[in-house]
């Protein structure tokens, strides 16, 4: 396994880097750069996953007819949509208390 290391926390930081960040209120957002590497846009629906087995490890595919509604972010870069129940979980799973990015 080859790692590359981020350790600085600060928004210009990531700067181009693929992000998904969840914050308590339910709120998901997937910036710019992920977007455009995983290829989604804005309309299509996105379904989460859980590894049973390795709880803080989460995935997402595109879903026809499923899942959370992505909509375009009001800072008109990257997507959102609503889904508590996950956003939720992803944080517990993490031991994160109000806010994550990945």
């Amino acid at each position: 396994m080859k790692l590359k290391e981020f350790s600085t926390v600060g928004r210009k930081a990531l700067n181009g880097i693929a992000t998904i960040s969840f914050n308590k209120k339910g709120f998901i957002g997937i910036n710019a750069a992920a977007a455009e590497s995983i290829g989604i846009k804005s309309g299509e629906r996105i379904v989460f996953f859980q590894d049973e087995d390795n709880p803080e490890d989460w995935y997402f595919d595109v879903s026809p007819d499923k899942g959370a509604l992505l909509r375009n972010h009001t800072t008109g870069k990257g997507f959102a949509c609503n889904f508590s129940v996950v956003a939720t979980e992803v944080l517990k799973s993490t031991k994160n208390k109000d806010f994550a990015r990945f």
